[in-house]
């Protein structure tokens, strides 16, 4: 396959995008001082600075604190995704694809948080354990109300949705970081980093062997995205450390190594639920190859493991599968909030037509002997579409890692752009919070912002392909699914 690398300025992506990076960067110190429960919570736990970050709020808020910096997140963001783009159509060595990539997380790194709390709550919920010795998944952080760290945070209300794994590996940070909220941040945002520098490794590994995509592209897809590089290493978000696990775990799964397979996928699950769908499609692929000893080893890897980190737990599984689905019973930015606005009662109708949708692709998946990432991956996006009720932006990462691994055309494009629009949502929910009106059709709005551009790119290379491919044939960009599949 050949690249179109003959043109300078396509090659001056990768720069673009560190210089993309730098703005998101400085932009981020500068949305800090629009909330001010940031900057009351920062104040109450250094009071020297207090004066310092009211004084500085007051005085850019007379330079346009409210319109230039989302303004500016918006056309940062543009040829962000332009640059990101053009780069996985052109040649770029394996080399400078890992140097470049390890770049854009060092920058920004150093960015504040500002696109999420979750860090916070993170932060907040492990004190539950390390400072106020009681246990997170029993007891809410809503109960330790002079804890100045919940000013920060948010889901105080409940107890952690988060499994034993999660709550071991940020255990060593919060015993490190104490009460200094400057070193807690840096520490709970190098755990996302390691895990995500180690997904870089496993995704290279699962790459070497496989023949849908160019190893390097395959890099580039997810580790210069720029919704991967602001929402993991710039919010600190914890989905890293569940893709890599998945990742491992298909690894050894592809390796023919059961048991292995099974435990590490368990570690995923006591992360972030989520991955047990990969768990029963790779069950069902080995039933359906009547491998009944492999499945056997797989299962009780994963059972084990689960029945060790939830008696550590000390809470019964049933109950928090149950809790972690009444929290994401949430209505945020999905088709279930449309239904909920405007009629409550048609809720019920999606995660019920879900659930025949997913009995009729077991079926097809039994018959054509599908890949189990490939249904994983397919399961994921008709969730994130149509089914989740709480839709938070980041959510496009758990499909992305996914996409080099999966020979789909249409897959791998929808998903692409469903990490974009997720991107650009930051600026619109601004500008609606500026308005702060409590119209109903604001939820609407960002879910056709957010979801449309997807579901129609798939409707189009459903239904008329070539007019596609055509379109992208004129923008330079047809060889980015040159080599994927026609799912």
């Amino acid at each position: 396959m050949k690249f179109k690398n003959k043109n300078p300025i396509r090659n001056t992506a990768p720069w673009i995008l560190v210089f993309c990076f730098l703005i998101f960067t400085f932009l981020s110190w500068i949305l800090l001082f629009r909330d001010p429960r940031a900057l009351i919570g920062i104040s109450n736990l250094y009071p020297f600075l207090k004066t310092f970050l009211f004084s500085t709020q007051e005085y850019l808020s007379n330079y346009g604190l409210n319109s230039w910096p989302t303004i500016l997140f918006a056309l940062t963001a543009f040829f962000a995704i332009v640059s990101y783009v053009i780069s996985l159509t052109i040649k770029i060595s394996f080399k400078r694809t890992i140097i470049f990539a390890i770049v854009f997380q060092a920058i920004t790194l150093l960015s504040f948080p500002i696109l999420s709390t979750d860090i916070f709550s993170y932060i907040f919920s492990e004190r539950v354990s390390t400072v106020h010795n009681e246990n997170i998944w029993k007891v809410k952080p809503a109960a330790f109300p002079d804890d100045q760290f919940g000013v920060l945070a948010d889901w105080k209300d409940t107890t952690s949705v988060y499994g034993g794994l999660h709550y071991l590996l940020y255990l060593p940070p919060a015993h490190i970081g104490q009460d200094n909220l400057l070193l807690l941040t840096i520490l709970y945002k190098l755990i996302p980093a390691i895990f995500a520098f180690g997904t870089m490794y496993v995704l290279y590994l699962l790459l070497r062997t496989h023949e849908s995509i160019v190893v390097e592209r395959g890099l580039r897809l997810v580790f210069w995205n720029p919704l991967f590089i602001l929402e993991i290493l710039g919010s600190g978000h914890n989905d890293s450390m569940m893709i890599f696990l998945a990742l491992l775990s298909y690894y050894f799964y592809k390796r023919k190594l059961w048991l292995l397979a099974g435990i590490v996928l368990a570690l995923a699950v006591q992360v972030k639920l989520i991955p047990i769908v990969l768990f029963f499609f790779c069950l069902l692929a080995l039933i359906r190859i009547k491998s009944s000893l492999a499945a056997l080893i797989y299962l009780a890897g994963f059972v084990s493991i689960n029945a060790l980190a939830f008696s550590f737990m000390q809470v019964n599984i049933i109950d928090f599968i149950a809790r972690v689905a009444y929290n994401g019973g949430v209505y945020w930015q999905s088709l279930p909030n449309l239904l909920h606005t405007f009629y409550p009662g048609g809720v019920v109708i999606i995660p019920v037509l879900f659930f025949v949708w997913l009995l009729f692709f077991i079926v097809v998946q039994w018959r054509n002997q599908t890949d189990p990432m490939y249904s994983y991956a397919v399961v994921l996006l008709v969730y994130l579409l149509f089914v989740s009720a709480a839709y938070w932006n980041w959510y496009a990462l758990w499909i992305l890692p996914l996409l080099p691994l999966i020979n789909a055309k249409k897959i791998f494009i929808t998903a692409l752009v469903l990490t974009f629009t997720s991107l650009f949502a930051y600026p619109l929910l601004w500008v609606i919070h500026r308005i702060n009106s409590p119209s109903p059709l604001w939820p609407a709005i960002i879910y056709l912002f957010i979801f449309t551009p997807p579901i129609m790119i798939y409707l189009c290379l459903r239904f008329r392909e070539r007019f596609v491919l055509k379109i992208f044939k004129r923008l330079g960009i047809d060889d980015l699914i040159a080599q994927k599949g026609k799912h």
